[in-house]
């Protein structure tokens, strides 16, 4: 089993030692990255509400920033109250203006 053969088993009071049942928290913070870096973004939200102990790790830059379009940083998203509709806004930076000789 290696070197995570520990976290598999545990000692009781008399010295004999038992499989341990390990929790969906226990898994290594790498492997759930890995896995969420294949799931869509309402998989990866869903995830974040099963698990409390895990919620850092749905939450990282490293796990939505692949998700993200190369300019969100110039886009803004709301919710309008009066319409209940996302609404988007892109800035003035993000906008680029070509001219006829450049086609």
């Amino acid at each position: 089993m290696g070197a995570n053969s520990s976290l598999l088993t545990q000692e009781s009071s008399d010295g004999s030692s038992h499989l341990a049942k390990l929790k969906l928290g226990d898994i290594l913070e790498s492997c759930v990255a890995l896995v969420l870096s294949y799931s869509d973004p309402l998989e990866i939200c869903k995830f974040a509400r099963l698990n409390r102990a895990l919620r850092a790790t749905f939450s990282a830059n490293f796990i939505w920033d692949a998700k993200l379009p190369s300019n969100f940083n110039h886009l803004e998203f709301w919710l309008d109250k009066r319409t209940r509709r996302l609404c988007i806004s892109i800035a003035s930076k993000a906008l680029t203006t070509s001219r006829i000789d450049d086609l």
